[in-house]
């Protein structure tokens, strides 16, 4: 008998996908501050990088 097949499989909550939304948005963000301020672009996507980084290490 393989009990791994009776495992249940692990599935992010929704807190997860409601940081990985924001670290989209975040990104998004970044990318159309580029035209205005590189240093806003800096700050907003190093933010969705964390944010990335934080979901990933939950999920």
């Amino acid at each position: 008998m393989d009990i791994d097949n009776y495992a249940p499989t692990r599935r992010p909550g929704p807190a997860v996908k409601n940081i990985i939304w924001g670290a989209l948005a975040l990104g998004i963000i970044s990318v159309i501050l580029m035209v205005f301020s590189y240093a806003g672009a800096a700050v907003f996507g190093a933010l969705g990088l964390f944010l990335g980084g934080f979901a990933m290490a939950r999920a």
